[in-house]
């Protein structure tokens, strides 16, 4: 919903602006409509449908689109240029611009806040979320999945695609998935150290947890400590990376078989 009208007071304007920077509790905007007011008065109303010096202002200050004729404010540059800077300014796009992907996008990769924007239509169209999460998770991380909805968190083929930009997006996977073993297991020959992202019974499963150190030696600070005192896992994991021998805890870091184990390993891989 589009908040100033294009037939707006100057005085109106900035009220209202005022009032939005309260309410989102944003007093750092305050010398930011100030300075934008005193950028618009300095020139006639007529510029303010000149899309070349709109856009300068905008590039100066973003708040300056609230200043925008209705045209302007449907120009996805200069929209997209405002948002960029300050994911409030989506407020003073057209509403064809505040359904726009692009738009939307540039608003969150400025803040996370923005996603109070995105409509609720959009929300709703599970393919179109499918779509914008992926760009959003590529671009500015695996904290965009907490907005997600069920049905993309626990679609493993979605999750599994997800990876490669960010392993954490696994955090915000349903418990299904994050308790899947054999989805776990397939994670984990393909590299990715997710682990810590599973539910206890996986983490705390020895086969699982041996097999995560395999691929990944970085998954051992992740194992449950009473794993680390236990022998077996210790002999197993030492096969594989001897070098672990310097974060084993006492008293198996002093065990014969486990110390002879490591440096006949480590021999190994020198020789």
């Amino acid at each position: 919903m589009t908040i100033l009208h294009t037939q707006s007071s100057d005085k109106e304007i900035v009220e209202q602006l005022l009032a939005l920077a309260q309410h989102n509790k944003r007093p750092d905007l305050i010398e930011q409509i100030h300075s934008a007011a005193d950028i618009m008065k300095l020139y006639p109303y007529t510029e303010r449908n000149n899309e070349a010096f709109i856009e300068e202002c905008v590039r100066q200050n973003p708040l300056c689109l609230a200043w925008a004729s209705a045209e302007l404010r449907d120009n996805s540059s200069i929209v997209e240029e405002a948002v960029a800077e300050e994911y409030l300014c989506i407020l003073f796009a057209s509403e064809r611009l505040q359904h726009d992907i692009h738009v939307l996008f540039r608003a969150i990769r400025d803040s996370a806040c923005a996603w109070a924007f995105v409509p609720r239509s959009r929300r709703e169209d599970i393919e179109w979320m499918r779509g914008f999460l992926k760009v959003a998770v590529k671009f500015c991380g695996a904290g965009q999945m907490r907005h997600a909805p069920f049905e993309l968190r626990n679609d493993r083929s979605y999750m599994l695609e997800l990876l490669p930009y960010d392993c954490r997006v696994l955090r915000y996977a349903s418990f299904n998935i994050r308790n899947d073993k054999e989805w776990i297991d397939q994670t984990l020959r393909l590299g990715y150290s997710i682990i810590r992202y599973a539910t206890s019974a996986i983490r705390n499963d020895l086969d699982m947890a041996v097999w995560a150190v395999y691929h990944n030696p970085y998954a051992f600070f992740s194992t449950p400590h009473h794993l680390k005192q236990n022998k077996v896992f210790i002999l197993n994991i030492l096969w594989q990376h001897p070098h672990l021998l310097h974060h084993v805890p006492k008293p198996l870091c002093y065990d014969p078989d486990i110390v002879m184990l490591a440096i006949r390993q480590e021999s190994i891989r020198w020789t």
